[in-house]
């Protein structure tokens, strides 16, 4: 579902996760705890459930000291969290959030490209008071995202949320279901 964008397709499946979610704890490790409350954070992202994403985000966050295993799953859910809350229009709890990631990512060790951009133009957007000038952040935030992913090193960030397809979705003022979906299914 999301590698294809077919994310209302698997609204029916998320819902029975959801509420089976003890059944499944019980059931698998935690390493998976954490990759399943990741994909349920994501197609949640994809339906425009942003609440709930922010709530599988978040369980990832505040549980992240039994997710040692899941660096990367609970790196790129800080990452998301802060998508969510521009979504959200959470505009008094991001800036606070995204000192909280950027001293979280520091303390990871050398941040990868992809990282030092988003940030920078998340900063950038969340200062911005005007349309256009939003717009404009956008693209050049599509341009240098878009570079940074040619390297092989950077691209996995891209394997499993597609980020690139979120400021698309931005800038063509499409949903970001739609653009995944566009792209893997022409």
């Amino acid at each position: 579902y999301i590698l294809t964008g077919s994310y209302r397709e698997s609204e029916k499946k998320v819902i029975e996760v959801q509420k089976e979610i003890d059944f499944y704890k019980e059931n698998i490790g935690l390493h998976n705890h954490a990759i399943l409350y990741f994909n349920l954070g994501v197609l949640n992202f994809g339906m425009n459930k942003f609440s709930k994403a922010l709530f599988w985000f978040s369980e990832i966050i505040n549980e992240s000291h039994k997710y040692k295993r899941s660096v990367t799953v609970t790196h790129l859910s800080r990452l998301l969290r802060l998508l969510v809350f521009l979504e959200l229009g959470h505009t008094d709890i991001i800036e606070n959030q995204l000192r909280t990631t950027i001293r979280y990512i520091a303390k990871q060790g050398p941040q990868l490209a992809f990282d030092q951009a988003f940030l920078k133009y998340i900063r950038k957007i969340i200062s911005s008071n005007h349309p256009s000038e939003l717009t404009n952040l956008y693209k050049e935030m599509l341009s240098t995202l878009l570079k940074i992913a040619k390297d092989p090193a950077e691209a996995k960030t891209q394997e499993l949320f597609d980020f690139i397809s979120w400021v698309e979705s931005k800038i063509k003022g499409k949903s970001f279901a739609e653009i995944v979906y566009r792209k893997h299914n022409p």
